[in-house]
């Protein structure tokens, strides 16, 4: 998995429609992911990702300790949130 070099990054930004698929599926990743993750810079490389979602606090708990005790990588948060409403 690729790792940032800080502890911690924080971005917001937007998702937006698109038109010709229907969907709502563009999250455009700000600058400063780019210079965390300099490996997405390559255009040739093919960068996958996973979203995983669960419907408590504690199946994700369980599951942030499994990837601990496994080495396999740090998860990343994505908050979806309506814009007029406050941030989490």
């Amino acid at each position: 998995m690729l790792q940032p070099w800080n502890d911690k990054i924080e971005s917001e930004g937007k998702v937006t429609y698109h038109e010709a698929s229907g969907a709502w599926n563009t999250v455009r990743l700000k600058r400063i992911f780019l210079e965390q993750f300099p490996q997405l810079k390559d255009k040739r490389a093919t960068i996958r990702y996973k979203v995983e979602f669960y419907r408590n606090y504690d199946q994700i708990i369980e599951t942030i300790q499994k990837m601990k005790q496994k080495k396999a990588g740090i998860p990343l948060l994505l908050y979806l949130y309506k814009e007029d409403q406050q941030k989490p």
